[in-house]
């Protein structure tokens, strides 16, 4: 997949978690040095936001360039509800 097809999928998607519907956008990628790897990867990092509001939550991903598009909107749509999960863990102990 094209940077510039990762940047559109990313920005195209949203994901419902319980009542809130969180619509993403690509900050910036970068390409893992090569290196470290035999395959093309990049780290993403995504700002999930509701409504129009500020980000409530920025994710981390590494995929490969090789990645499909279904592949690559399960690992944001995981990613996302780790940190979500994580947050509320958080804010439980404080």
């Amino acid at each position: 997949m094209s940077k510039e097809t990762m940047v559109m999928t990313v920005d195209h998607h949203s994901h419902q978690v319980g009542n809130a519907v969180y619509r993403f956008r690509l900050r910036w990628m970068a390409l893992e040095p090569r290196w470290s790897s035999r395959t093309v990867r990049y780290l993403l990092e995504i700002e999930a936001r509701i409504d129009g509001r500020p980000p409530c939550a920025i994710v981390h991903v590494l995929t490969q360039a090789a990645t499909s598009r279904a592949d690559l909107l399960r690992l944001v749509d995981a990613r996302l509800e780790e940190e979500l999960r994580s947050e509320r863990l958080v804010g439980a102990s404080a």
